[in-house]
């Protein structure tokens, strides 16, 4: 296997195997900050069979493990977002990850779950995330990010669809949703920033300034998760762009007005808020059941709940999806 200088990270179910050097799991994947050009690579790994790996050439698309990434180019940039597109005859779900994640690391375990088959599952990193482009100069806002998600999801041209936020991305989600309330059916989201201030995470990275979190923060976060066995958001941060990292950090931190809990409350469409049950209590849970927001726990679970308990993830998903048609 020939990667010239380049080190390839791979993901098989969130649990890294190292293979000649090279770290592998699955599903999901990615390349270094420095663009491929174009390689395939054709790997037995021993534990599942043989499974085929093939790069090509980002610009134009990459196949990895059978999942088909497409992209999709901003408006008045050459820069492009990169997502998985998982076919369903039910309503799309598009699912927007949390800071320091991307969505095809995150949700591929997520999305195949039986609990969602049959749904169109739509897994978009976003700028500065995954296979995502790393533009340096781009605002990396939750609104920045909400406007050209609204110009995805225009070129997807679906009449209807449903909106899936963790974390950072519930915030980006809700700022859609305020931009496409007309077509938006429901919205389901798991422990999303409402309020400015943002959580833990964000606030670590904002105590830098942007200029020392660029030259060492990111990299003395990534070291203190991998010797706190926190390997697997170790590996995902290490894709993502510092500026990207730190100036969502900052916006979440930041707020908006209407507030992303106002936007919540105002949407008419059904909505639901998972937790993961290790991150309770919350007086959140019964302050979002008081605004008629359904409430659903995985089990085994807290904050990282796509990583903890897919199967968990996907169940509260599909009953958020149903709720209001069974009448809860």
């Amino acid at each position: 296997m020939n990667f010239s200088d380049e080190t390839v990270h791979l993901y098989w179910l969130h649990t890294p195997r190292i293979i000649n050097g090279h770290t592998l799991s699955w599903p999901g994947g990615y390349r270094t900050a420095h663009q491929m050009e174009r390689f395939d690579i054709h790997e037995s790994i021993p534990r599942c069979g043989t499974l085929d790996l093939k790069f090509v050439r980002l610009h134009s698309g990459c196949y990895f493990g059978g999942f088909d990434v497409k992209d999709f180019v901003l408006r008045g940039s050459d820069s492009r977002i990169r997502y998985h597109d998982l076919p369903g005859d039910g309503v799309p779900i598009l699912f927007i990850h949390g800071l320091g994640c991307a969505g095809s690391f995150d949700y591929p375990n997520v999305a195949s779950q039986p609990p969602l088959a049959g749904y169109r599952r739509i897994l978009v990193d976003l700028l500065g995330s995954g296979f995502s482009d790393k533009p340096g100069d781009f605002g990396y806002t939750v609104s920045d990010h909400a406007e050209y998600l609204r110009d995805f999801i225009a070129s997807l041209r679906v009449d209807r669809f449903v909106l899936f936020g963790h974390s950072l991305g519930g915030a980006v989600a809700l700022s859609l949703a305020d931009r496409c309330r007309d077509r938006l059916t429901r919205i389901v989201l798991s422990e999303a920033n409402l309020d400015r201030g943002g959580g833990f995470f964000s606030r670590a990275v904002a105590a830098y300034t942007e200029r020392d979190f660029l030259d060492r923060g990111l990299q003395e976060m990534i070291a203190q998760n991998r010797q706190a066995s926190n390997d697997t958001w170790a590996a995902s941060c290490a894709v993502t762009s510092p500026v990207a990292l730190y100036r969502s950090a900052q916006s979440v931190i930041a707020g908006q007005r209407p507030s992303w809990r106002e936007i919540l409350y105002s949407l008419d469409c059904p909505k639901t808020f998972i937790f993961g049950a290790h991150s309770l209590p919350d007086p959140d849970f019964q302050r979002l059941h008081d605004h008629g927001v359904h409430m659903e726990v995985v089990p085994e679970a807290g904050h990282s709940m796509a990583w903890e308990n897919p199967y968990g993830l996907a169940h509260a998903i599909r009953n958020g999806m149903e709720h209001d048609l069974r009448g809860l």
